[in-house]
């Protein structure tokens, strides 16, 4: 639970509103001492009350203080006014402090009770990953007995061994064993307390979501193993990207971009293309690549039209400098595609390069 920077100013302020306090149970006693003819009783009261909210401030941990401050201030404005017969200006002024005081306290509160309550033991502290800060939808116990995410502490552990590093715990950092131990029983653990609303807060929110995500990733799946070349093609992008709940795996995105391709899906056609001209998880081969690409872009796919206007401009992936060629597909990925799958800011990129194109070419027969 985050403070405010309203809540962070207040506390700041917090002392200088402690002597402000002191000083009025100050006025209090030269009050019962210089005006012996006030309700001794009532002033006794205000000078009591008034130690004792000056006692609860500097301990910090009692919200009881916040639900009288207003009650005590307003004993404060009626003393001083129906009792001192403090006149005109002078009245307003110090009245005025005293309703700033009274705002100030109840911001300076409440900050104070929200810094208690995270002072407090909460069932989620020891379920939270170390990693993603969240509730662990796949929780396993790791060497230094902590609960982890499982993908998370996987990565964690491949990123460590790929830079040649010890693997260490994220909490002790003391060097520890890969070895990962399934918690079922810690998932379940956490079910409970959610239902029971014994954990509530970001974590919580954070929960249901990854719950969607996964029940969303699960259905894609079913439909991308049945055969729907778009969930293929679906997949094939959340895996490239490592989103959506999927893992970043680029060979298993070829694989299925191959699959959605051969499902006849022209985006997945167009990815196909993409991955041969890079090469990165396939053998290269540009001259694939470009067959793939072309297919596409002929079919209508307005990302493979333009990594072919991109190809011919800048004589890329095996293919030499043609203007008009460049031209041409640039103005069919910006024209009306029946496969539309380029980022807006691909778009705008294409349409400064095309623009670029023809005003060479405009200049070139004037010349």
């Amino acid at each position: 639970m985050a403070l405010t920077s309203e809540e962070l100013h207040a506390l700041s302020n917090l002392l200088p509103s402690l002597l402000l306090l002191f000083v009025l149970s100050c006025i209090a006693s030269a009050v019962i001492h210089f005006r012996p003819s006030l309700q001794s009783f009532e002033l006794q009261k205000l000078r009591s009350s008034l130690h004792k909210e000056l006692q609860t401030w500097y301990s910090k941990v009692s919200t009881l203080a916040m639900r009288n401050t207003n009650n005590l201030l307003k004993l404060v404005e009626d003393l001083w006014c129906n009792s001192l017969q403090v006149a005109g200006t002078a009245a307003n002024v110090f009245l005025g402090s005293l309703r700033d005081l009274s705002k100030s306290l109840q911001v300076a509160g409440n900050a104070a009770i929200c810094l208690c309550k995270r002072t407090k033991k909460d069932p989620a502290d020891d379920l939270i990953c170390p990693i993603t800060r969240e509730l662990p939808w796949v929780p396993v116990i790791a060497a230094d007995g902590r609960t982890y995410e499982k993908e998370a502490i996987e990565t964690y552990f491949k990123t460590q061994r790929e830079k040649g590093l010890t693997v260490k715990s994220v909490i002790t950092n003391e060097p520890m064993s890969d070895t990962l131990i399934p918690a079922p029983h810690i998932k379940s653990l956490i079910v409970t307390l959610i239902e029971n609303q014994a954990i509530q807060g970001d974590v919580v929110e954070f929960w249901h979501e990854k719950a969607q995500q996964v029940k969303q990733k699960e259905s894609l799946l079913q439909r991308a193993n049945d055969g729907d070349s778009e969930a293929m093609y679906a997949v094939a992008v959340y895996c490239k990207g490592g989103i959506k709940g999927f893992q970043k795996d680029p060979q298993l995105a070829c694989e299925w971009y191959r699959k959605s391709h051969e499902a006849g899906n022209v985006k997945g056609t167009a990815g196909l293309g993409v991955a041969f001209v890079k090469g990165s998880t396939i053998t290269k081969s540009q001259q694939l690549g470009i067959h793939y690409l072309t297919v596409a872009a002929t079919a209508g796919s307005d990302f493979a039209a333009l990594e072919l206007g991109l190809a011919f401009a800048n004589g890329r992936i095996g293919v030499p400098v043609n203007e008009k060629e460049a031209i041409f597909w640039l103005q069919k990925s910006l024209g009306v595609c029946t496969h539309s799958h380029m980022a807006k800011d691909l778009t705008l990129n294409a349409q400064k390069l095309l623009d670029k194109l023809l005003k060479i070419q405009n200049t070139e027969k004037k010349a």
